[in-house]
């Protein structure tokens, strides 16, 4: 019996296909079509994207630069959690469940701001130990910016 109800869902299907065939190749083509200037997005301008091939020392320039920007806003997120996790302590009075929740954050917190630091300076020592630039990220970006400004 199962084998007859699967066999009949197969016909309905594929007679939903064959009904809606014209549908189906439509939205295929007028997909294709409307792809295609994605194609000449792939061109490169001279002084926006398109320059000379980079090295390694340019891709640890621009790592370098990456993690210079966004380690300051998850210390900073850090930070929030430490103060969130003190209020947390504070407003938590007898509650002991509460005080232990809020303790985690503070630890938590702490760790956080710990292990940031510690990575913005290891990878700070390795940028110097290899001769990376600290400001690496001006070079890599510089055409994009005197075109966009």
């Amino acid at each position: 019996m199962n084998f007859l109800i699967q066999g009949k869902r197969k016909v309905v299907f594929m007679s939903l296909i064959k009904s809606n065939m014209k549908k189906i190749l439509a939205t295929f083509a007028s997909f294709a079509v409307l792809m295609v200037p994605v194609l000449a997005l792939a061109q490169v301008n001279e002084g926006v994207v398109g320059r000379e091939a980079g090295t390694i020392s340019d891709l640890m320039k621009g790592l370098n630069g990456l993690i210079n920007d966004i380690v300051p806003f998850i210390v900073g997120f850090a930070v929030l959690v430490v103060i969130f996790g003190i209020l947390s302590f504070i407003v938590a009075g007898a509650d002991e469940e509460k005080r232990k929740s809020a303790r985690s954050y503070i630890v938590w917190g702490i760790v956080g701001i710990f292990l940031m630091l510690s990575i913005w300076g290891l990878v700070a020592i390795l940028a110097n130990t290899f001769a990376f630039s600290q400001s690496g990220k001006d070079d890599i970006f510089q055409g994009a910016r005197e075109n966009l400004f």
